[in-house]
C-alpha cells in the first residue's frame, strides 16, 4: 500500500549514493522562500533543498510527477542555482539535481 510505498521511497533516497541527501537535508536548508521582483511583482519562490557538501554548493527539487519533466526541473533549479550564487558570492561548483523519488531516478547536472 502506500506506506509501504513511501518508506521505499526513503529508503531509495538515503541509500542512493549521487546526492549526499542525508547530509544535505541535516546541514542544509528546506524549504528554503525568497523573493524576487518580477515584472514590477514581488513573487515568492521556494527552493526544497539546498547546502554545502565537500565544497559544493547542491540545489535539490523533488519531484513527484514523470522524469519526462526533468528538463523542466532542471530550467527552475538554474534561476535557484544563479539566485544561491548571488546570496552566498558563492563562486564554486554547483551542482543541481532532481529527485524522483517514486520512480527512484536521480539526474544530477553541473551549473555552468
Amino acid at each position: 500500500g502506500m506506506e509501504s510505498e513511501l518508506e521505499d521511497c526513503l529508503r531509495y533516497v538515503t541509500e542512493q549514493k549521487d546526492v549526499p541527501l542525508v547530509d544535505l537535508i541535516r546541514k542544509g536548508y528546506v524549504e528554503w522562500g525568497y523573493r524576487k521582483v518580477l515584472d514590477g511583482k514581488k513573487i515568492e519562490k521556494r527552493i526544497d533543498l539546498w547546502g554545502i557538501h565537500d565544497q559544493c554548493l547542491w540545489v535539490v527539487d523533488y519531484k513527484t510527477g514523470s522524469s519526462r519533466y526533468k528538463d523542466k526541473a532542471f530550467e527552475q533549479m538554474n534561476e535557484y542555482a544563479k539566485t544561491l550564487s548571488d546570496y552566498r558570492s558563492w563562486d564554486g561548483t554547483i551542482k543541481m539535481a532532481a529527485v524522483f523519488p517514486f520512480s527512484k531516478e536521480i539526474f544530477v547536472k553541473d551549473f555552468t
